[in-house]
């Protein structure tokens, strides 16, 4: 299982303010999902995408709006496509046992296919290519299950 272990010392050189959190509010769309231990969700959804982040990190706070729209643009619910949102905490890492390597950069957007990882990208992504991302997990979810 690989755990993330970040440089300590890095949130007391940034004193900045944490990101302000807003996600869907209608039923139907898909959201964020913001996750602090419980992975379960992650596990189980045909795929996730997953923003890993820091309460530090100020591209992270430049991403999270784009992110939040990609996930309100989908038509897959949250158990076919899962979006998670997951600060890490410096101080209290936790375990993430679907990572295929270490975090090294931030913001970090993980795809998962079925609990596992398929694809990495760090560095910060615009609402395009989030929507690119997110269309091509739309087309290979229909492509798999079409009769």
């Amino acid at each position: 299982m690989a755990f993330f272990k970040p440089a300590a010392g890095l949130a007391a050189l940034l004193a900045l303010s944490p990101i302000s959190y807003s996600t869907a509010q209608d039923s139907e769309q898909n959201q964020v999902n913001h996750i602090d231990d419980d992975l379960s969700e992650i596990m189980t959804a045909d795929h996730s995408l997953i923003m890993i982040s820091t309460e530090w990190c100020v591209p992270c706070r430049e991403m999270y709006p784009d992110f939040v729209q990609a996930a309100e643009r989908t038509d897959l619910h949250s158990d076919q496509l899962y979006f998670a949102y997951i600060e890490i905490d410096v101080e209290n890492p936790i375990e993430l046992p679907f990572l295929a390597a270490p975090v090294n950069g931030y913001p970090t957007l993980i795809t998962l296919d079925e609990g596992v990882e398929v694809e990495r990208r760090s560095g910060i992504l615009g609402l395009n290519s989030l929507t690119r991302r997110v269309e091509t997990i739309e087309e290979l979810y229909d492509l798999i299950n079409t009769d």
